[in-house]
């Protein structure tokens, strides 16, 4: 799919005539009402978007195996804009790529709002899918599903599919989201936060894991392996909190989440 210009993002796309615009005539979302109940919002996951904060009013009813209509309002704040390379065939320690053919993408979360005028409150979410593209204000539907169902790119299946992603996604969340999401830094941090945050999941949910155990978040890096970003691009803080998020992963034990 070529959705370079509207930059990577988080959903497989659907018209309201449910007619297939992406790759997959699947529609998935994924709920996990357990993430970061503590603040009293719930969390879901949906069409490659990942934990995504709502409230209660905007969950109501919402189960797993509910399809959800939603549209596409735009980005949280701002995003940091940069380039990225995906080879899926890539190992993880292939050498910083070369070439020229970067693409475009904006790293932040992304905020939706019921089709539905009558629906209250918005879900925003962060992306799993880098080469998957959607239109703003258009109304799609999704499926919501367990998050290890959440799909991948291409070869790489769903999120469940590989126990070391699914373990470092969950541990990343668990240990970093509600911090990234407070906006305890000020506005300028948390542009830089989110976007560190997208950053370090799309290299988690986009690496050809080798390695077993904590010991492949070795494998994590921004500049070699399957994802790659260009260097200079994205916010150099943006870079940093995404470097500080992967390489945290499994200090002390790996952190879980529940479905």
């Amino acid at each position: 799919m070529g959705f370079e210009a509207l930059g990577p993002t988080c959903v497989r796309r659907f018209a309201q005539s449910e007619r297939v615009l992406g790759e997959s005539a699947k529609r998935e979302a994924v709920l996990d009402p357990t993430l970061g109940a503590s603040r009293e919002m719930r969390n879901i996951l949906f069409a490659g978007c990942i934990a995504a904060t709502v409230s209660p009013a905007a969950l109501a009813d919402v189960t797993i195996g509910s399809v959800l209509e939603l549209e596409h309002d735009g980005t949280l704040g701002v995003a940091r804009s940069g380039h990225f390379f995906f080879d899926t065939t890539a190992a993880p320690d292939a050498p910083r790529y070369g070439g020229t053919s970067w693409s475009f993408g904006q790293a932040g979360t992304n905020v939706f709002s019921y089709c539905n005028p009558f629906r209250p409150g918005q879900i925003t979410g962060f992306c799993v899918e880098v080469n998957e593209g959607f239109g703003q204000g258009v109304c799609m539907k999704y499926d919501v599903v367990k998050y290890g169902d959440v799909p991948g790119t291409g070869p790489l299946g769903t999120i469940g599919s590989n126990i070391q992603r699914m373990n470092f996604v969950g541990d990343l969340y668990g240990r970093h989201y509600d911090n990234v999401m407070s906006m305890s830094g000020g506005f300028q941090d948390f542009v830089d936060k989110v976007a560190g945050f997208q950053l370090a999941l799309w290299e988690i949910t986009h690496e050809n894991h080798n390695a077993n155990g904590v010991t492949a978040k070795e494998e994590l890096s921004l500049f070699k392996g399957a994802f790659q970003i260009e260097e200079g691009t994205f916010s150099a803080e943006a870079v940093d909190y995404a470097e500080q998020f992967m390489s945290s992963i499994g200090d002390g034990g790996l952190l879980t989440v529940s479905n």
